[in-house]
């Protein structure tokens, strides 16, 4: 395991390792096995370094309150959320949604496999097509999605 700096009020073990520690774990004994594993992650949990299930009790900004799920508020500046910048709160997108809303309704009713797409968002796909020179482009919902196809 890496040694690292002390952080104040945060035990050491909170600081140490990584989930690769524990991808090979044995025994017959299913919560057993997964004892080291649960201590760790219980570990950090309680002193607020797990960086999992943690859930915004604001809307996304370039600021943001964050619970995780220990129950630990806290706040600070958001580089977690896919809104960072805060670009959702600008009121030129608040009324470009609420006009998307009024014209398609709040749900696309399906994959774009499956009549999900909407006439605006064909468009786009061919106009950045055309822009790149290519014969097709294809718009996904989240940067996740694109990289996972």
């Amino acid at each position: 395991m890496t040694n690292h700096k002390m952080i104040d009020g945060v035990p050491e073990m909170a600081l140490q390792g990584s989930m690769r520690d524990f991808r090979v774990m044995e025994g017959a004994d299913l919560l057993g096995r997964c004892e080291n594993f649960f201590n760790w992650q219980d570990t950090r949990r309680q002193s607020g370094t797990w960086p999992f299930g943690r859930a915004t009790e604001t809307g996304p900004a370039s600021t943001c309150a964050v619970r995780d799920d220990a129950g630990h508020l806290s706040r600070g500046v958001n580089f977690a959320s896919q809104d960072y910048l805060g670009l959702s709160a600008h009121p030129a997108v608040h009324q470009a949604a609420h006009d998307a809303i009024g014209v398609y309704g709040v749900h696309s009713a399906g994959s774009s496999a499956l009549v999900g797409n909407i006439s605006s968002s064909v468009r786009l796909e061919q106009e950045i097509a055309d822009f790149l020179n290519m014969d097709h482009a294809l718009l996904f919902a989240t940067g996740w999605s694109a990289g996972f196809g």
